[in-house]
């Protein structure tokens, strides 16, 4: 097969098209590692605004689950909410206290604990504890 021969034309051009591809993927991995890049920016701005917004909803969570009695303190346009301590919820608590051993200290699973919490929840209510 000569260089010039129209059978060799094919090989040719999907060889210049793999180039292509692979040029293309140097670039996009490239864009990843850049931090000068302008796309760079967009995915760190996108995983702070997610992570902004799971932990205010913990917060939310966590103070609407383990105390009663939550006040909003306004000052203008900021707004916080602030629990009556003497309101806690000792079920709650002492099963939160019992989850975070169970996974950072005892090394868990998040779904054995999950489990387990749920029952040991539903056990404490439907005896009459809550």
């Amino acid at each position: 097969m000569v260089r010039g021969s129209p059978e060799a034309a094919p090989w040719t051009r999907l060889d210049r098209e793999a180039h292509i591809l692979e040029r293309d993927m140097r670039r996009i991995r490239a864009i990843g590692r850049d931090r000068t890049s302008p796309d760079a920016g967009i995915g760190a701005a996108i995983t702070a605004a997610v992570v902004g917004v799971i932990l205010s909803l913990a917060i939310w969570f966590g103070l609407h689950v383990l105390f009663a009695d939550v006040t909003t303190l306004q000052a203008g346009p900021l707004k916080m909410e602030v629990p009556a301590l003497s309101s806690v919820d000792w079920a709650s608590l002492v099963l939160t206290l019992l989850a975070v051993l169970a996974v950072f200290r005892l090394k868990m699973s998040v779904m054995t604990v999950l489990f387990g919490t749920a029952v040991l929840g539903m056990t404490w209510t439907l005896a009459g504890m809550r």
